[in-house]
């Protein structure tokens, strides 16, 4: 696959996107921010497959597949559909490895962890834009330096291209990257990644002590609305249960069809077309009964993701992320808190807005509404 770009068509295709994506972070807008990490997240997952298909191809190639893990038609279905199972396959070092490149690892343990995390706010990122603003670029920028060295170790040491156009040697030389006509691809890759990579470079106590500020906010607020809630004569731990087990099961089919059964318009059509009045209440009767059942049902089979131990979780979070100056220990420790607490917030925003509802009708009764 060159796209017209010539020897080395590759390579020039992804340090394009990486510079592309650099010009998106550097322009220091939100918008810009969430369409960068999910360029980012794109051009990640573009890399891992094409690392799958030379593994796969590796497997049936006579001197190196006895040396090379073996991967069931299973295996390869789950690693098409998992993010995480594709960098697991992809980083490991294989036989391919030592016969055509240095024999380490394509993605350093840190690294994994770091495509992982940015893998999971990609669809927010892209729906809802959810996060604080300072959160996204900030995760935009780690993100970028992992991705821009899987570019750049995607390339095979060792390897060179002649022919070199005279426009690619002068795009090189702006990188900050001279060549002749023969271009090394790997050192090529390093520098370029490299460079782009530093204009965002993220310190990592810097991190800490935003996502630190972030959980403390975000667990302030909700620390709020559960007060709203209690104050309102509500069990806030109650109701969040019960919004979290809608929210999950709402859904359950045989719950829809049973609601459908004792519905008043279900039954008034009923009774419309000649029904007995007796056999359409004993059939809502046995529905309402069923519903009951179906609900407690799915209450005793449901384990909680989420409760308001939550919030002090995410304040002694927040303090251990004022002390960690490891970037991917940083990221990993955050995200372990931030994504149940975001499914708290809904939980809890959810139940708020179910009280106001229940306030203001009130309100309208007592007004004679």
């Amino acid at each position: 696959m060159d796209h017209g770009y010539g020897p080395g068509g590759d390579l020039f295709v992804a340090l394009e996107q990486l510079e592309a994506i650099r010009d998106l972070l550097l322009a220091n807008s939100p918008v810009k921010d969430r369409m960068a990490l999910i360029l980012l997240d794109a051009l990640a997952d573009a890399l891992l497959f094409r690392r799958l298909e030379q593994i796969y191809e590796a497997t049936e190639e006579p001197l190196l597949r006895h040396k090379m893990p073996r991967f069931s038609r299973q295996d390869r279905f789950v690693a098409r559909q998992r993010f995480n199972r594709r960098v697991e396959i992809a980083r490991q070092a294989t036989e391919l490895d030592r016969w055509v490149g240095d024999g380490e690892e394509l993605i350093s343990e840190s690294d994994a962890a770091i495509l992982k995390v940015g893998h999971s706010y990609r669809n927010g990122a892209y729906h809802e834009g959810a996060l604080n603003p300072d959160v996204t670029a900030a995760l935009a920028r780690v993100l970028f330096g992992a991705v821009a060295r899987l570019v750049a170790r995607s390339e095979r040491p060792g390897v060179a291209v002649g022919s070199i156009f005279e426009r690619r040697i002068a795009q090189l030389a702006g990188w900050g990257y001279e060549t002749g006509g023969m271009l090394e691809l790997r050192p090529a890759a390093d520098a370029v990644s490299q460079r782009f990579a530093s204009e965002l470079a993220v310190d990592a106590t810097d991190l800490g002590d935003l996502l630190a500020d972030d959980l403390e906010a975000r667990a302030e607020s909700l620390r709020s609305d559960v007060g709203f809630l209690a104050e309102s004569g509500v069990e806030p731990e109650k109701i969040i249960e019960g919004v979290e087990l809608w929210s999950h099961y709402g859904a359950d089919e045989e719950l829809l069809e049973l609601q459908a059964q004792f519905d008043p318009f279900a039954i008034y059509e009923a009774s419309e077309r000649g029904e007995s009045r007796e056999d359409v209440a004993a059939e809502a009767e046995a529905a309402l009964k069923r519903y009951r059942e179906r609900q407690e049902e799915l209450e005793r089979e449901h384990k909680r993701r989420v409760s308001l131990d939550l919030l002090d979780r995410a304040t002694s979070t927040a303090e251990r992320l004022r002390t960690m100056s490891d970037t991917k220990k940083v990221l990993v420790a955050y995200h372990d808190v931030e994504r149940p607490l975001a499914e708290l917030e809904d939980y809890v925003d959810e139940a708020v807005r179910a009280l106001d509802r229940e306030i203001q009708r009130q309100i309208d009764l007592a007004r004679g509404k």
